[in-house]
């Protein structure tokens, strides 16, 4: 029961922040939390 736009939104937002690779498991939808924006 993932949100796509906000799901995108989210990652797009990490990304362009300088998520480490190293945590690119974090990043996929199962892992998602609505709460965690940001």
């Amino acid at each position: 029961n993932v949100d796509p736009l906000d799901w995108l939104s989210q990652t797009l937002t990490r990304i362009a922040k300088g998520w480490p690779v190293s945590e690119l498991e974090a990043l996929m939808p199962w892992n998602f939390k609505p709460d965690a924006i940001g």
